[in-house]
């Protein structure tokens, strides 16, 4: 919830919208950001993740299975950011469960 907030707050298009947030439930209702992509070049991976970077979050989990392909307008997005990390500021805040003892 909270990196959909921050990059909603920055206006970044490519990525889900929060519409419901239950963390009681933990569970969140999100806009539909396209289908997931099978295929596509690294080098064109690498480009869509440090784009996110400008609207000050690092996804941390940089895989092709976190990346959609929107058809209304064309753009790929950027989904589950469960171990992204807020760049923001001098102290970046990851959002990565730690480990427990």
């Amino acid at each position: 919830m909270r990196v959909l907030r921050h990059l909603e707050a920055r206006g970044c298009p490519f990525v889900p919208t929060l519409l419901e947030a239950h963390p009681d439930q933990l569970k969140i209702v999100t806009t539909n950001c396209g289908q997931r992509v099978e295929h596509l070049d690294d080098d064109r991976m690498r480009e869509i993740y440090t784009e996110l970077e400008q609207y000050g979050v690092r996804h941390d989990d940089a895989e092709m299975r976190n990346i959609t392909y929107r058809p209304l307008d064309g753009r790929f997005c950027i989904i589950d950011f469960e171990f992204a990390t807020l760049l923001d500021g001098a102290n970046p805040i990851s959002l990565k469960p730690s480990p427990t003892a």
